[in-house]
């Protein structure tokens, strides 16, 4: 998974619409606040402006040196941005006396008691926000250690069913084909190698490779039952993608589409390079005698959508059926610095 800032969290829709909803909810309860005189629904408006527009530019602020926080410890970055926030608030507060003091009739006096109070009002705001973006940290490394673990529950599952099959085709080829049996042995080798790995990332080229080399030995199970397509941009974007995400996907399927008939079949792997995001589409039969029997694309499905769910906000799954096709689509998203090769 891409390793990202604490403060990245700020930037998502999420974190920019709670932004806002806790901005109004403090200006309200501000206009609420005993002692205020003249039209409530007027300080309302008012702080509403000023509160929103410390917010904003704070994380304006903060957008600007994006690069530079990645850099930072997570207390770097906390008294970064409660700094960043207090100068945010000391600048507004100044042009909000110098536009509004005379209309709201605020005395030279109340320039220290105003400061002092929108200080600490930032303050207060800063150290809960800081201790909410911790919790949310920690919770998002939580979900990154369950995702990890389900990915190696997904492998042990992987493990012994390509073991027994591939072993026993390859033993059936020994004596009458055994080059086929040797290539098939040294792809179920990488295969393994690939599986085995402890790395949280992979190109999308290795994932690719790596659902071929799936499919080859396959191939010497199921022979010309087995039929492929493959339509995908050359050359690929340089995605770096959690892996197995696509070899489950592939092995839905092999096992719905092609093992439960004896029929031909044909699967249609597809790649689609659209503004902003990858498609990868996944294309099986439901034969007459599997259909009921197709709810079992739900295995594995889960677990490589929490894998995506943890990589990418924008990363999904998508999954239907129709015209008697299973159609399994991978969105992936790609970044301003994304290229080919």
């Amino acid at each position: 998974m891409n390793p990202r800032p604490a403060l990245d969290t700020l930037w998502t829709a999420n974190g920019l619409a709670w932004t806002v909803i806790g901005g109004e909810a403090l200006a309200l309860i501000l206009a609420l606040a005993p002692g205020i005189e003249g039209d409530r629904l007027v300080w309302f408006g008012l702080n509403s402006m000023l509160v929103q527009w410390i917010c904003l530019s704070t994380l304006g602020l903060l957008y600007l040196g994006k690069r530079r926080l990645a850099r930072l410890k997570d207390g770097q970055l906390a008294v970064l941005g409660l700094s960043t926030l207090l100068l945010g608030t000391w600048l507004s507060v100044g042009l909000l006396w110098l536009a509004f003091s005379s209309p709201l009739r605020l005395t030279a006096g109340s320039w220290p008691e105003l400061l002092l109070l929108s200080t600490s009002l930032a303050l207060t705001v800063g150290l809960i926000a800081i201790a909410a973006i911790q919790n949310h940290l920690r919770l998002q490394n939580l979900a990154v250690q369950a995702t990890r673990a389900e990915l190696q529950a997904l492998q042990a599952r992987i493990r012994p069913h390509f073991l027994f099959n591939t072993l026993n085709s390859a033993v059936a080829l020994v004596r009458s084909e055994p080059a086929r049996a040797e290539n098939l042995l040294i792809d179920m080798a990488d295969l393994f190698r690939s599986a085995l790995s402890p790395a949280s990332t992979i190109s999308l080229a290795q994932e690719i490779d790596l659902c071929q080399r799936y499919i080859a030995i396959e191939q010497a199970r199921f022979g010309d039952r087995l039929q492929t397509q493959w339509h995908l941009p050359d050359p690929l974007p340089a995605l770096v993608i959690p892996p197995l995400c696509l070899q489950p996907l592939l092995e839905n399927a092999v096992h719905h589409g092609v093992e439960r008939s004896h029929r031909a079949s044909l699967i249609q792997i597809i790649g689609d390079l659209q503004p902003g995001q990858m498609i990868i589409s996944i294309r099986n039969p439901l034969h007459a005698e599997g259909t009921q029997h197709h709810h079992g694309h739900g295995v594995g499905l889960e677990a490589v959508r929490a894998r995506l769910a943890a990589y990418s906000e924008q990363a999904r799954l998508e999954t239907s059926s129709a015209d008697g096709h299973y159609l399994a689509r991978l969105h992936l998203p790609l970044s301003d610095q994304v290229t080919t090769r």
